[in-house]
């Protein structure tokens, strides 16, 4: 985890450009999908809602020029999957990047913060990536089955895919996971935001 030094009480910018006022829209149109239009996504009490989600990122990462490719695996009764896109390096093909964002909500939520903002910066760093030659090979994982009850059980998403990375024999040089990593307010003031 990492955490910003001082106490945050740095004013906040109030004018974007107009490239950063496309991704603001693109991250809010992500998460109202997520957490607003599907809502509650989890198995297995809303396992066509995760699901409807899988299909969404999926259809996200097509859309964007990748060439999906889905991990089914069982649990709760529910076929889920991991959804995974992939840039090949160049120069360090057989070293893999993740980046990495779980799509489930808690039983009871719908999931905004936890984790459709951490889905959203997937996807816009997915799209930000189209088209590049990076030298290590970049995926983009979103995946299943991070919150109880399968947190810490064989059928946790991301050790259903580290185990396939490991089957696989991938080198793994680095994973970022995007966990938790939006908050909006309309407020612009910063002691708007809760601390604690």
């Amino acid at each position: 985890m990492l955490r910003t030094p001082g106490r945050g009480d740095v004013p906040l910018r109030t004018g974007l450009i107009a490239e950063e006022a496309a991704l603001e829209r693109q991250l809010g149109s992500d998460v109202w999908v997520l957490a607003g239009k599907i809502g509650e996504r989890n198995v297995p009490g809303n396992a066509k809602e995760l699901e409807q989600a899988a299909a969404f990122i999926e259809r996200s990462m097509t859309d964007a020029g990748y060439r999906p490719v889905s991990q089914w695996y069982g649990a709760g009764g529910a076929k889920c999957r991991n959804i995974e896109a992939e840039i090949r390096g160049t120069d360090r093909r057989g070293e893999v990047a993740i980046i990495g964002a779980h799509y489930d909500s808690v039983p009871g939520s719908p999931g905004a913060d936890d984790n459709a903002s951490g889905v959203a910066a997937m996807l816009a760093l997915a799209r930000a990536f189209a088209g590049t030659r990076p030298a290590r090979t970049s995926r983009f994982v979103a995946f299943a089955n991070e919150e109880p009850p399968y947190f810490w059980t064989a059928d946790m998403g991301s050790l259903v895919y580290a185990r396939k990375c490991r089957a696989q024999g991938d080198r793994v040089a680095a994973v970022i996971s995007l966990e938790s990593v939006g908050f909006y307010s309309t407020s612009l003031r910063a002691s708007a935001i809760p601390r604690g």
